[in-house]
């Protein structure tokens, strides 16, 4: 049996860590790899340890060659980094779980089957199992859809897309007007200007340093590159980090994060793709990146105060 090559990274959230790792457990089918920041103080040592032991007490016997555990804390953009550059150093494709990113059983089997079917694919640069759209919204029948938002609540990728990432942003007013006009078309609009705006300022406060985060480097590196995401047309995870213990989401969870699962519907079309999802790319613009009017007004108000 081939087995699905999967990296779960953790760092001090053992009872997160617990939940993933004992979904991962009723599988027989995945080559698990572990990776793990190094600790800050005395209490990130002791939560590191339970996290350690949440996998020595798992039926998995996980060896040094599958384990990465770094004696620096090289924090949340960085140390995410490196681990998955570590992964994909030793397998030519495979899915990345954050400790708080909750898969159902489908997970495994739809990531991989996409990550088989499109290895040799010049055109996608991952494939997320997560899906912020609604059900309500979204209609289709397909197994994924295009797109050009990387979603990494869940997701899989190839060595070889993963060597064109690029943590510095130095192009970007050029992709954010690119993929404004391939989203709103050449003329000048409200909604395109907003979006040219938010992006702007969101790529901006990346390499300023002011949003500590790794994934809006993956976004400009698939806009940069010319490539979009496979994304599932249901919801297969649920991310249990907000709140106290969260990375980055420490305030109310927003309305557009998921809070079920959604499963493949059983008419649905296997394996095949939307690629016509201007109307999803629209929504996902507006409700998850706040493209709008009222991030606009704070982006004016943040650059006539230099923020």
């Amino acid at each position: 049996m081939n087995k699905i090559p999967v990296l779960v990274t953790s760092f001090i959230r053992p009872n997160f860590l617990q939940n993933v790792i004992g979904i991962i457990e009723t599988r027989n089918d995945i080559d698990l790899f572990f990776a793990t920041d190094g600790p800050r103080n005395s209490y990130d040592k002791v939560k590191i340890n339970q996290c350690l032991n949440v996998l020595k007490q798992s039926k998995f016997k996980i060896s040094n060659e599958n384990t990465l555990i770094h004696n620096h804390n090289y924090g949340t953009k960085l140390g995410l980094i490196k681990n998955i550059n570590w992964f994909f150093s030793k397998k030519k494709f495979g899915i990345i779980l954050e400790d708080d990113c909750l898969p159902n059983n489908q997970f495994f089997d739809v990531l991989n089957e996409g990550l088989q079917k499109h290895a040799k694919s010049a055109k996608y640069m991952m494939i997320s199992g997560t899906d912020f759209l609604p059900a309500t919204i979204n209609k289709s029948n397909s197994y994924f859809r295009e797109s050009n938002f990387p979603m990494v609540w869940g997701w899989g990728s190839w060595a070889d897309k993963w060597s064109l990432y690029q943590l510095r942003i130095p192009d970007i007013k050029v992709i954010v007007e690119k993929m404004a006009s391939k989203l709103f078309g050449p003329q000048i609009s409200r909604d395109k200007l907003f979006f040219m705006d938010t992006f702007r300022m969101r790529f901006t406060e990346v390499v300023r340093g002011k949003i500590n985060t790794w994934d809006y480097s993956l976004m400009a590196s698939a806009w940069r590159n010319d490539l979009v995401c496979l994304q599932t047309n249901y919801n297969m995870i649920i991310n249990m980090g907000f709140g106290v213990d969260a990375a980055h989401t420490s305030g109310k969870k927003p309305d557009w994060v998921p809070t079920n699962y959604r499963n493949r519907p059983s008419q649905v079309r296997s394996n095949s793709v939307d690629s016509d999802v201007l109307t999803y790319e629209k929504w996902v613009a507006k409700n998850v990146y706040n493209c709008k009017l009222d991030e606009f007004l704070k982006t004016q108000i943040k650059r006539s105060l230099k923020l």
